[in-house]
């Protein structure tokens, strides 16, 4: 039964729901419609997540002073994203949407 003692837990589920589903509706209407991405190395991003997908992917992103950093765990991430976008790079974008999503509901709740 509904009461006003109630309201916080729907104020905190309604901010948690927008914070999370905004960012990725935003990614489905990106992946698909015809945009051009203005990344710096899109291809080798890309072509390094279709990698992981088969988990061919065995280091990070390259670095201008000869690290490996994060590993390929990001690439990882991006795999299946990069898939759901039928391997168009715009399933990059939706891997970042997503993990911006993921990131601020678990700031949420660390707040509460």
């Amino acid at each position: 039964m509904w009461t006003w003692r109630h309201l916080d837990r729907v104020i905190y589920g309604a901010v948690l729901v927008l914070l999370v589903a905004a960012p990725l509706m935003r990614g489905f209407r990106f992946v698909h419609d015809d945009v051009v991405l203005l990344m710096p190395d899109l291809n080798e991003t890309w072509l390094s997540a279709m990698s992981a997908g088969h988990f061919d992917q065995n280091v990070g992103p390259w670095s201008r002073i000869g690290l490996f950093h994060p590993g390929p765990m990001w690439f990882y991430w991006c795999a299946p994203f990069v898939a759901l976008a039928d391997g168009e790079p715009a399933g990059l974008f939706l891997a970042a949407l997503a993990l911006v999503s993921v990131c601020s509901a678990l700031i949420v709740e660390e707040v509460r």
